[in-house]
């Protein structure tokens, strides 16, 4: 098992402040929308979704925001979703924001929702703007690139991902949409706004690293966009995507650890110490 961290549940300034160091987002922090947009583009783009810990280490993973800020920042690792939004969301209210925690429903092809827990994502309030923002910086190749306003039919395309998004309020639940240029729109996600905690996600979470079927038990995988398009090593392959462009290759066992190292600034040899 891996020891718990010994930091605080409430992070020091010190400690935000190293955070903000690992996204790479030097700018303002009072807790206003540019500010959001920032924070969470510098952590899109650098903090890479990943399973590792599941494929191939088969480690526990923690919810505990002390230990996502270890594996995160101290480690300078990535995450899933329960991870990388985990510890979003707690950066985000140690800047001053009203953030809420929500569980996120997929919607499969016949139009039933995936189970409670699937997925987690946040609305954030700023002390700026007349609505909240739906922000999820861990779906991988679905992620927004950029917070977008809870608000009803609100639709926008955004190119840094070449897709569209769109919000829907269904009842008493919110519906995202996705868009790919030519294409009609499909339904992604839903979600009800029901205020949750991390601690909620932990049954989940330990199906999503345990179960022989889930999705991040097939293989390795670790993904980051970057300004043209995205680069992805999945299983035994690279995918580098350019604007429209895919390139993919194979990868061998030997090169693993240099593409973790070089395409996504993680050091299995210093994490694999610290347990």
């Amino acid at each position: 098992m891996i020891s718990a961290p010994t930091l605080p549940t409430a992070f020091t300034p010190a400690a935000v402040a190293a955070y903000l160091d690992r996204i790479g987002y030097d700018g303002p922090t009072t807790p206003s929308l540019a500010t959001l947009q920032g924070i969470y583009r510098a952590h899109l783009f650098n903090v890479p979704f990943e399973n590792l810990d599941i494929v191939p280490f088969g480690r526990p993973l923690s919810l505990e925001p002390a230990a996502l800020y270890d594996k995160i920042v101290r480690r300078h690792r990535g995450g899933f979703c329960y991870e990388l939004n985990g510890l979003l969301g707690t950066m985000l209210r140690e800047l001053g924001y009203d953030v809420t925690i929500v569980s996120v429903q997929f919607v499969e092809a016949d139009g039933s929702f995936s189970p409670l827990f699937e997925h987690m994502a946040l609305v954030v309030t700023t002390v700026d703007s007349p609505h909240p923002w739906l922000v999820d910086g861990a779906g991988g190749r679905n992620s927004t690139a950029s917070p977008l306003p809870l608000l009803e039919g609100s639709a926008e395309f955004q190119a840094d991902v070449q897709r569209g998004f769109r919000l829907r309020s269904t009842g008493d639940r919110w519906q995202l949409d996705e868009q790919v240029p030519g294409e009609d729109w499909v339904p992604e996600y839903t979600f009800q706004l029901i205020p949750r905690v991390l601690s909620d996600f932990a049954d989940r979470c330990r199906y999503q690293e345990q179960d022989p079927e889930s999705y991040f038990r097939q293989g390795s995988v670790c993904s980051l966009p970057t300004p043209s398009g995205r680069v992805t090593l999945s299983k035994d392959r690279l995918i580098t995507t350019i604007g429209s462009e895919r390139h993919e290759r194979e990868v061998c066992e030997n090169e693993f650890a240099d593409l973790l190292r070089v395409r996504f600034g993680i050091e299995l040899s210093s994490d694999q110490s610290s347990h």
